[in-house]
């Protein structure tokens, strides 16, 4: 409850003030990673963290695919605080990139988003 600063409904037994913290706001977590859906093979492409960086609660982002050629892997680069990171994928097949977000060395929550790379 938001309230002027000389008024507090909030008393236990009439006398002590109870205090409470903000929570802090987590977005629904399907769209936490913003970029390009369809790419070609060579192409690159950065993924953003689609909501504000909180300074409590870490970020990492990780990379799986199915290239149809193996020998070219996706290669990955984050960028500073982990607010993007940089994708060039080197081959055709569907990729997921994967956005963790933890609190005290625990996940709690992330979101994926899947890539397909084809020719055109």
């Amino acid at each position: 409850m938001v309230h002027e600063a000389d008024y507090c409904p909030y008393y236990f037994n009439n006398t002590e003030l109870q205090y409470y913290k903000e929570r802090t706001y987590i977005p629904f977590m399907s769209d936490l990673i913003s970029g390009a859906d369809y790419v070609s093979p060579g192409q690159s492409s950065i993924y953003y963290r689609g909501y504000i960086m909180y300074s409590d609660l870490d970020y990492s982002w990780s990379l799986s695919g199915y290239p149809m050629d193996p020998n070219l892997p996706a290669v990955m680069t984050v960028g500073q605080n982990n607010s993007y990171a940089q994708v060039t994928f080197n081959s055709a097949g569907l990729y997921v990139i994967r956005l963790e977000v933890s609190y005290n060395n625990q996940v709690f929550t992330y979101s994926e988003k899947q890539i397909y790379v084809f020719d055109d």
